[in-house]
């Protein structure tokens, strides 16, 4: 018999029934007892346990088919993660959360299951490497230049479909992996492009400890974007001299007076390029507060187009990822891998996009 608390008897065999169909005691596919067995079964009447059993049609947990009983629905068949695709980014981030999630809502609207893994937090490489031991169907992976490359050589992974999205080198040797790329090379020129019209030739470049020394590294998936720029520009033949930033109690500073140092005498920069949105509104921001009439000369462009562009004063012209591309093109090569069958490896380059904005000042005379 149930013990009637203040639920009400519905609400109670409702809860009974849904933890027969969740749990191992019913499979998809097996009929339930007839309603008047039910009732004696839970000491309800017939009426209460046909309403919980509605309830349960509705949410399509349960099907009724007159004439020959209730069924568990095969619709709600348990998924295992052969029907899984591990989407390994970094969630938090501006940027790659929010491609996190377009990949997130594309993958369910394919009727699959998708899985996340925070590959920035503590545990992230040991958890990549966990998901490898799976049975998941295909890893989406954002690799940056934090990225622990020499876990791909485990022969784990080169037995699963791995998509790399985002800012994986063209040339890195990695057989198998299908990648999904922002065109850095492409963007540099654009950035270039647009500073060298409105008249600039001397560039200073700003951006974290690992990028300002990865434009310079053999390994160029260390700065894709700092590369881009910085070779873009050279080719003109305009000059560049960079400065990055220190990262203290998980916070970006830039200091003072190595910013100010950068413009000191007749050959100091006219435009700065952030290889991230917050470098270029740290700059920004210090020689507003030291040298404001310098900080009005002066162009901007930030990278990646997040909330800082935005909230600087005045918003940022910045480089955009084209997200809504990046996700489309993911997925159209997961839909090969999807319908079992798999792809020779490919790379896709997405161009991104500048988002031009009062930053964009004319070099002054």
């Amino acid at each position: 018999m149930l013990t009637i608390e203040k639920r009400s008897r519905v609400e109670q065999v409702y809860d009974r029934l849904r933890e027969l169909v969740a749990g191992d005691g019913l499979a998809v596919g097996d009929r339930l007892q007839p309603v008047r067995a039910l009732a004696q079964r839970f000491g309800v009447s017939v009426p209460t346990v046909q309403r919980a059993i509605g309830q349960l049609v509705e949410e399509g947990l349960l099907e009724s088919r007159p004439g020959s009983g209730v069924y568990v629905s095969s619709s709600h068949a348990p998924l295992s993660l052969e029907q899984a695709v591990a989407l390994c980014m970094e969630v938090g981030a501006d940027v790659f959360g929010e491609l996190a999630t377009r990949l997130l809502h594309g993958v369910q609207g394919r009727s699959c299951f998708a899985t996340l893994v925070d590959i920035s937090s503590a545990k992230g490489d040991e958890l990549l490497q966990r998901m490898s031991h799976t049975d998941a169907s295909c890893l989406v992976i954002h690799g940056n230049g934090h990225f622990p490359f020499d876990v791909l050589q485990d022969p784990t992974f080169r037995r699963k479909p791995i998509i790399g999205v985002i800012d994986w080198d063209t040339d890195l040797p990695l057989p198998g992996v299908h990648r999904v790329l922002t065109d850095f090379p492409a963007a540099g020129e654009m950035v270039a492009d647009h500073l060298w019209a409105l008249g600039h030739r001397r560039l200073l470049v700003v951006g974290t400890q690992t990028q300002v020394q990865g434009i310079v590294s053999t390994e160029a998936w260390h700065s894709p974007v700092g590369r881009g720029v910085t070779m873009a520009w050279a080719k003109r033949g305009g000059q560049w001299q960079s400065l990055s930033s220190v990262c203290q109690d998980d916070t970006e500073h830039m200091d003072e007076a190595s910013l100010l140092a950068r413009f000191a005498g007749p050959d100091a920069p006219t435009a700065i390029v952030g290889l991230r949105d917050r470098e270029a509104h740290l700059a920004q921001r210090l020689l507003r507060r030291h040298r404001p009439e310098l900080a009005e000369r002066l162009a901007l462009v930030g990278y990646y187009d997040t909330p800082w562009a935005v909230a600087s004063d005045p918003p940022l012209t910045a480089v955009n990822l084209n997200l809504p591309e990046l996700a489309r093109a993911t997925l159209a090569v997961l839909d090969p891998i999807l319908a079992g069958r798999r792809p020779p490896p490919t790379t896709t380059l997405v161009p991104p996009r500048l988002i031009v904005r009062d930053t964009s000042i004319a070099a002054q005379p």
